[in-house]
């Protein structure tokens, strides 16, 4: 039997009626903070961020942001952007950056890890910075890593070495040098170009311990035959 009722109140069983809309001092969407639901395997994870520091970054994040969330439910602006297939940890790094313009590197493969966030996120300023650490403490240990890794976020052919050339490896440009030419400010590309041709001139002088590493087993025809085609190989010859 449906009993009648004479308010809101009534139907709700005597106590305060639900409201229907957000009060008007609600968060709104365009509070000073987001938050990126973070999609794991088995757990979630949430990373809080400056909304401002985002927006200012002019990177995917900022275009995620600004675009609706990346599918973090409602209209333009919303406050929860979901990212998939990144490790927390390395993503919050990310976002601090994109906060404090500071990162701290903890090896070559953090490096490289980050170089791949940036990569994703078109952080152009993230990809330079990777570069020069990477560059400044390019090492035989982990050369070819680098070299596998610049040959998958930006493939490109250097020219060959003259048989002249001084066997000392440049380095990438630095802030102290100059930083940029006639046409402007350096692009990463050029960055990763000077670095891939740093690797190779490494590659050179320590070739005997590079080629008796595991990781040349991991190179696929293309970066191989990059190395074996260079004049400036030094090796012996009982090698």
């Amino acid at each position: 039997m449906v009993q009648p009722f004479t308010n809101l109140s009534e139907a709700n069983g005597g106590g305060r009626p639900a409201p229907t809309a957000p009060p008007m001092d609600a968060p709104s969407n365009d509070g000073p903070y987001v938050e990126f639901l973070v999609l794991g395997n088995k757990e979630n994870y949430i990373v809080h961020a400056e909304r401002k520091a985002i927006l200012d970054s002019n990177t995917g994040l900022a275009h995620m942001l600004s675009s609706g969330g990346g599918g973090g439910g409602g209209g333009g602006g919303d406050s929860k952007c979901v990212v998939r297939d990144v490790n927390r940890d390395n993503f919050e790094t990310f976002v601090r950056y994109l906060e404090t313009k500071f990162i701290k590197f903890t090896s070559a493969t953090h490096t490289l890890e980050m170089l791949e966030l940036a990569t994703r996120f078109q952080c152009r300023q993230l990809e330079i910075h990777c570069v020069k650490e990477l560059d400044l403490n390019l090492h035989v240990d982990h050369v070819l890593e680098v070299y596998r890794a610049l040959w998958f976020y930006n493939p490109i052919t250097p020219p060959k070495n003259p048989p002249n050339e001084p066997k000392r490896r440049s380095r990438c440009p630095r802030s102290h040098n100059k930083s940029h030419t006639s046409d402007g400010p350096l692009t990463p590309e050029q960055y990763f170009a000077a670095l891939l041709n740093n690797c190779l001139q490494l590659i050179d002088m320590q070739a005997e311990e590079v080629f008796a590493q595991d990781a040349m087993l991991k190179l696929c025809f293309q970066e191989l035959e990059m190395i074996m085609k260079r004049d400036a190989l030094q090796m012996s010859s009982e090698t």
